[in-house]
């Protein structure tokens, strides 16, 4: 990989942020993939990629944050005595693990060819213009649209007092 001097990890690590923008600026979904949680290394990473999903606006916060707990959860596991054996996600020697190539790559992050893994995410797939938009706006309502509205509104009132009577 020519002009790519990173590590296996590394190298995965900016194609993923780059593959969340591209889903972000498509408005796709994004599926969060997690390491096996076999040690400490595995947990760091798995921790990483949530908060980095987090940070891109590709994962529900309230879902992120009972992924977080899981791996709080995993992070205790993985301290006891029988979990000490070496990991691949430990990082080893620089140069040993160095990428010279990386067939594929694009392809399984669904990524342009040669596309520039240090560029900016955003710069690579900007974002929709009314994602960061905050206060988000409210949909316009027509008279319509409000009567809808208000005959939902009403119906869950009626639901809360039938539950209470």
């Amino acid at each position: 990989m020519k002009g790519r001097d990173y590590c296996y990890y590394h190298v995965r690590t900016l194609a993923r942020r780059l593959a969340m923008a591209r889903a972000r600026s498509e408005r796709k979904p994004w599926r969060l993939d997690l390491p096996p949680l076999e040690d400490m290394y595995a947990v760091q990473a798995a921790i990483t990629n949530v908060l980095e999903a987090l940070a891109a606006a590709t994962l529900d916060p309230k879902r992120g944050g009972l992924i977080l707990y899981g791996l709080q959860q995993a992070a205790n596991n993985v301290r006891l005595p029988a979990w000490g054996v070496s990991s691949h996600f430990a990082i080893q020697d620089y140069d040993e693990r160095r990428v010279d190539h990386y067939p594929g790559l694009e392809a399984e992050f669904g990524l342009p060819k040669n596309v520039d893994l240090e560029a900016a995410p955003e710069d690579v797939f900007p974002p929709p213009p009314d994602l960061w938009e905050f206060p988000p706006r409210k949909p316009a309502l027509d008279a319509e649209g409000l009567k809808v509205w208000k005959d939902v509104l009403a119906e869950q009132e009626r639901a809360l007092l039938a539950k209470s009577a």
